[in-house]
């Protein structure tokens, strides 16, 4: 048996051979002694021992060779090898260099990561810079991100990076290791490791080093994958026994004990509470057999994963899918108060936080613990809390008192954990309807696909706890594969998954197809009919109904045809409804006093009512997993039959088209995000970077801006992660402002900076400003000046040096309504919003063009007003201002953004603002039958649009380097910036980008890997993103399925045959029986 040395010897000259010409060979992904040889080897592109120091390479010696590279590139006349780092080196130069052909050989045993062959302080020094928000402070770790995006630390100060891959289509790739694999029978004795798990990395490392020993490799599937199949292929080649086996096979299947559970269940459930019985697929991914496990066992095996974290042992995490109100709260409820009360540490018990996406299912679930169950431990922290009220359970928390902490995702994102725990320590994570992580789902959430990133740096920093998966069905493996989506985009290793049946064998299917063709009214009218007339018939019987609605506007309607008499047993449910509405039908509903029900999907996430005998659907409201989990509220009980229906048009797939529509991101949102990012790159010239949500106002509706910009930066960076296998873009969200912008009155200036000097920088730039008058028949424009200097504070260093026994929010909301009294007046510090603008063209040129568009959209407006035709959709205004002004100003895509500048947000009770009350002229709602809204001017303030937008653009003059403006705004009493409409408009019409810092909204740190890359793919301007794509298609790929569906002509029975097949993967079956063609 050759040793490694040898073998790697023979194969690079293997592969030399192949070329006969000045043709660049680049080993990638192998170790220390490996490219040692390669510096020795006869044909090396540089024989420099020097590259290498105390056993390791130097960095900086690579870096300052980069012209004795190109030189022996440019003088070679025969093959050349060397190591991908050198590849890495003059990238930068390579369209310089005339090289036909660059061969990259791949060690395809840890692709696409590679050993770090610096010290591993630098591997250190890395990691902790990709968590951090910081410029490289030394040349050496500054020139390892340009070349590296990640770092996977192993045991015994082993690590692997992550290198960037280049864009040359002279590079091809090719794998090391080459062959079939054999697959010999396991030897069962040999070492254990599961596919994917850091040993696997750490043996596959040792490899590299020649060190030896016999493993069983355990995946997923039968089939290996390709690093599998490249290590069973060098395995062969030196004579050493790997196998590859199933990973389920060998998985130990333990009957946990429920007993020490019982008593927590009867101290606060009751004495009479006993665990449920809960069916699940015993091996979804051989058969659809099914066992039973009860609560108390899955309770049990949980707290054992617990425990087994705590005590540095290896762990699992844990998936549960179960079927709506099966009873997955107390699945991690009595872990939390098993956790709390029996393992203190520090003299308190473990917390378990609980990230949760609904405040009201929070709410509701805390209050239950408390009044129901006695548990005192529990509380919740979420957006709708005053500062003093999460400061108060913050202490709780510190002091012992509380241990089950419930949080939605955004806050413990964008908070200091440590904040909320206060030295504890975490004993479990539980991730509540995970099916939001998932951008398949209509109920996405952005924060959750944060959450990933989260778990690794809880990790980085020592916690060590198991992560629980809950949700309602899901759907597992296949093209729609939810679970799996998840537990990658959580980052999640080993993970048991419990896949709960989905087969509900007393709810029977009343599917009636309507021809459209045959109604003397419209559809909606008589969906209305038909849903009013079942609702009526089946409360008649005494038989409680479900009625579910695509919008709310739907419910609405159809609750306000009920005559008063009625609305006692038929009642209403949609997100808008008052927190009081809300628990007073929950309640009505499960006592009986209501019977039947008109609702959106928002009635389900933790509400558990087992009496209902039909389920009606107006129309789908989403995926067919929607669907089954929607149907599944009715027969809860066990002694209960249960009715799906639904009068199915052949168009009603248009409503989840159309919440489909709302939902999506479009690809020119994207490719302008894209474009935006590389000119703020272009003009801080650096690679880190935070930007608020504002920055991208103007792309987005208002009420919108922060969950879509989170959402499209993160499919800017899964997009290029997948396309290049780098994270060419890191994103995150950030933790409360930890930098404020701040006027500070003349008159307490200098106490002030007695206090805080240390921590603030004055800021120039700070103008006066006018604003129009509210009364502008009677009253003159008022000029409003800066009422004191404007700093930039740095809170965090406040807080951690002067106020560290506060929460960070408590200590900022005293901070800004702390009040300083000089000679009987009160004076205190407000926040400022720093806005740059910078110009595409002469400030005086982008004046006369904005006055030209607003005088031509302000003439419009007045000729709808006060005409005949009072109303006009968005292509009927596109075509009247393209007509007017000679030309189009607006792509198309983005003219609903235009006309959302002047459109009146109604449901909000904003207070009076100057640039709301001069702009948003216009009001817009759904036609009937139609898919497009219409619009009508609702204010005569149109007529003075033209001098509002000239007075802002007035004092917009540039006063900074680059035909570019900066200043200081604050924020109005309902938070919003006065420049605003200005700033939309501007960018927009291609006249100017603007970026705003310190605002209300939530900021985001990026740090951009690879400019080349983004810039090369905003210049081209034909970036589309795939992730985008795949989703559009998952969307047209569900509405066939639902189609047909409920076209079919099928049995309950064969129903629930193809539900099952369908979530359990089996595409092929699922398509065949609907005579879906693929």
């Amino acid at each position: 048996m050759p040793s490694f040395d040898d073998f790697f010897a023979a194969r690079v000259q293997e592969i030399v051979s192949e070329f006969d010409d000045g043709t660049l060979i680049f080993l990638k992904g192998f170790a220390i002694p490996q490219i040692q040889q390669l510096i020795r080897h006869p044909n090396s592109l540089l024989n420099d021992q020097s590259l290498l120091q105390d056993g390791y390479l130097d960095v900086n010696a690579l870096n300052d060779r980069w012209i004795d590279f190109v030189n022996a590139i440019k003088s070679a006349d025969a093959p050349r090898v060397g190591f991908y780092e050198e590849l890495l080196v003059i990238s930068q130069f390579l369209p310089r260099i005339e090289a036909k052909r660059i061969v990259v050989v791949e060690n395809n045993m840890l692709t696409p990561w590679v050993p770090c062959c610096f010290s591993h302080d630098l591997a250190l020094r890395l990691f902790d810079f990709w968590q951090e928000e910081h410029e490289p402070k030394d040349s050496a770790l500054n020139t390892l991100t340009q070349y590296y995006g990640d770092v996977k630390l192993l045991s015994g100060q082993r690590a692997l990076f992550l290198p960037t891959v280049l864009d040359d289509e002279r590079i091809t790739t090719r794998p090391f290791w080459t062959g079939t694999p054999t697959l010999d029978d396991p030897d069962t004795e040999a070492e254990h490791i599961e596919a994917g798990s850091q040993r696997d990395w750490e043996y596959c490392f040792d490899f590299l080093q020649g060190r030896f020993s016999p493993a069983l490799i355990l995946q997923d599937g039968e089939q290996p994958g390709p690093r599998q199949s490249a290590l069973l292929c060098a395995a062969r080649e030196f004579g050493v026994p790997v196998y590859l086996d199933e990973a389920e096979l060998y998985r130990e299947r333990i009957k946990y004990d429920e007993t020490r559970f019982i008593p927590v269940l009867k101290k606060y459930w009751g004495s009479r509470a006993s665990f449920r019985e809960l069916l699940f697929y015993q091996d979804p991914d051989r058969s659809r057999q099914t066992q039973t496990l009860s609560q108390g066992q899955i309770i049990a095996e949980i707290v054992d994963q617990c425990e087994a974290a705590q005590s540095g042992k290896p762990f699992s995490n844990i998936f549960i899918t179960a079927p709506t109100g099966s009873g997955k709260s107390i699945l991690f409820q009595i872990p939390a108060v098993y956790l709390a009360e029996k393992h203190l540490a520090g003299g308190h018990g473990l917390v378990t936080i609980v990230v949760s996406p609904l405040i009201a299912l929070m709410n509701d679930q805390v209050d239950q613990l408390r009044r129901e169950r006695g548990i005192s431990i529990a509380a919740c922290i979420n957006s709708t809390m005053s500062m003093e009220e999460r400061g108060a359970i913050i202490d709780q928390i510190h002091a012992g008192k509380i241990s089950l902490l419930y949080l939605a995702p955004e806050l413990l994102l964008t908070t200091h954990l440590q904040s909320f725990l206060g030295g504890r320590r975490i004993g479990l994570m539980v991730i509540d309807e995970a099916h939001t992580v998932t951008s398949w789902g209509r109920d996405f959430r952005s924060d959750y696909w944060f959450l990933g990133d989260f778990l690794k740096k809880a990790a980085r920093d020592g916690l060590v706890f198991p992560v629980l998966c809950l949700t309602a069905t899901a759907v597992y493996s296949g093209e729609d594969d939810v679970v799996n989506d998840t537990i990658q985009e959580l980052g999640l290793e080993k993970t048991t998954i419990h896949l709960g049946n989905v087969k509900r064998e007393n709810i029977e299917f009343d599917i009636q197809r309507r021809d459209p063709g045959k109604l003397s009214a419209g559809i909606d009218a008589e969906k209305m009919s038909l849903t009013m007339g079942r609702m009526r018939e089946y409360i008649a019987r005494r038989e409680k109904v479900l009625t579910y609605f695509p919008f709310r506007s739907q419910v609405d309607q159809i609750y306000n045809l009920l005559p008063v008499g009625e609305r006692m047993k038929i009642r209403r449910y949609h997100g808008q409804i008052s927190a009081q509405e809300r628990k007073l039908v929950e309640r009505d509903y499960k006592s009986g006093a209501a019977m039947g029900l008109f609702c959106t999907k928002a009635f389900g996430m933790g509400i558990d009512v087992g009496d209902i005998t039909h389920v009606v659907h107006y129309a789908p409201t989403g995926t067919l997993a929607d669907y089954v989990q929607e149907i599944g509220r009715a027969a809860r009980n066990a002694d209960v039959k249960g009715v799906a229906h639904i009068d199915f048009f052949p168009k009603d797939l248009r409503y989840v088209r159309t919440l489909n529509g709302i939902s999506e991101m479009r690809q020119y949102q994207l490719q302008e995000m894209l474009k935006k990012l590389c000119a703020i790159y272009r003009k801080k010239k650096r690679r880190n970077l935070l930007i608020s949500a504002e920055t991208f106002e103007y792309l987005f509706r208002e009420k919108e801006v922060e969950n879509r910009t989170k959402s499209g930066l993160m499919l800017l960076a899964k997009d290029l992660n997948n396309k290049y296998t780098f994270p060419v873009l890191i994103v995150r969200p950030k933790a409360m402002l930890s930098q404020n912008y701040v006027n500070v009155p003349h008159e307490i200036e200098e106490i002030f900076l007695r206090q805080y000097g240390p921590y603030v920088k004055f800021q120039e730039g700070a103008r006066d400003r006018t604003v129009a008058a509210k009364n502008q028949a009677s009253a003159s424009d008022l000029t409003v000046y800066s009422a004191g200097n404007t700093f930039l504070v740095d809170m965090a260093a406040i807080w951690e040096n002067c106020y560290p026994d506060r929460s960070f929010g408590m200590f900022k909301k005293e901070f800004f309504e702390k009040t300083i009294q000089i000679r009987r007046n009160d004076y205190r510090v407000s926040p400022r919003v720093r806005v740059e603008i910078r110009y595409a063209d002469e400030h005086s040129s982008v004046m006369q063009r904005v006055e030209e568009a607003v005088g031509a959209i302000a003439e419009i407006f007045g000729r709808y007003k006060n005409g005949d035709v009072k109303q006009f959709t968005q292509h009927q205004f596109e075509t009247d201002l393209a007509e007017a002004l000679g030309r189009k100003i607006v792509q198309h895509e983005k003219f609903g953004l235009l006309l959302d500048i002047f459109t009146e947000n109604v449901d909000e009770n904003a207070a009076y603002v100057q640039s709301r009350s001069q702009v948003r002229v216009l009001r817009k709602r759904k036609q009937a039958g139609a898919d497009d809204s219409v619009y009508f001017v609702s204010s005569v303030a149109y007529a003075r649009l033209p001098s509002f937008f000239n007075r802002q653009a007035e004092q917009c003059t540039p006063n900074g380097a680059d035909n570019s403006f900066f200043s200081f705004y604050p924020l109005t009493k309902n938070r919003q910036i006065e420049i605003m409409p200005l700033l939309r408009l501007l960018e927009l019409l291609g006249l100017a980008t603007y970026e705003i810092r310190g605002g209300e909204k939530a900021e985001v740190f990026i740090r951009i890997n690879d400019p080349f890359k983004l810039e090369s793919l905003a210049a081209s301007g034909r970036y589309t993103n795939h992730v985008l794509q795949s989703i559009q298609e998952h969307h047209r790929r569900n509405e066939r399925l639902m189609s047909a569906f409920f076209m079919a002509d099928l049995s309950t029975e064969d129903r629930w045959e193809l539900i099952e097949q369908y979530f359990l993967g089996n595409e092929g079956f699922v398509l065949e029986a609907l005579g879906i063609s693929d």
